[in-house]
């Protein structure tokens, strides 16, 4: 062994060369767009096939109060005919108010929702996600059958969140399932190398 001295220099430091490690960064994923709204479907109710014995007896009876009034006032009795008169008015007036709610009532089916819209002077609606309809039910008695017409109620939701939705007075109820049925499907996937 050689003696070392103590003013004998240290070993000089060999520098070492930084190396660049390649650090992959994660882009975040975004999933693509959701497709445009677009209506597939519009119901309206109808009321003259749901309900036709009570929108007869309401034409009758405004016909006739109307009638029996203009009567009563050819013969002098003027008290009775107004009344007459007055009650086929009102007869006919809430007559006409239920036809046009009837008519203003629609149910809308787009690729995202299900849309019931009602009201006459002031819009209603309420709507679902069309993904979350859970069951769809068709209430028709045996004359609905026979005209083809009945209820609809879509349920969304399950168990404590079970919300429902009821479109009365709907023609073909059971088809209009169907085809809220279907818009819930998703489309096929078509094969590779084909586009839509």
């Amino acid at each position: 062994m050689t003696p070392t001295t103590l003013n004998s220099p240290a070993p000089a430091a060999v520098p070492v060369a930084a190396v660049a490690v390649p650090v992959p960064v994660e882009h975040p994923v975004t999933p693509p767009p959701p497709p445009e709204e677009r209506e597939l479907y519009r119901f309206h109710t109808t009321m003259g096939r749901r309900y036709p014995v009570r929108c007869a007896a309401y034409l009758l009876l405004t016909l006739a109060s109307l009638a029996t009034g203009v009567w009563a006032l050819s013969q002098d009795h003027l008290t009775f005919g107004l009344v007459l008169i007055g009650v086929g008015i009102f007869l006919g007036a809430r007559f006409a108010f239920w036809a046009a709610k009837m008519g203003a009532t629609s149910l809308i089916v787009t690729n995202r929702r299900v849309i019931l819209e009602t009201g006459v002077i002031f819009r209603h609606a309420s709507e679902f996600p069309i993904e979350g309809v859970t069951d769809i039910q068709v209430d028709q008695s045996v004359l609905g059958r026979v005209l083809n017409v009945g209820d609809l109620v879509i349920v969304n939701g399950a168990d404590k969140d079970k919300r429902q939705m009821v479109v009365m007075a709907l023609p073909n109820p059971v088809g209009v399932a169907e085809m809220i049925r279907a818009a819930k499907e998703p489309p096929p996937a078509l094969p590779a190398g084909q586009q839509a």
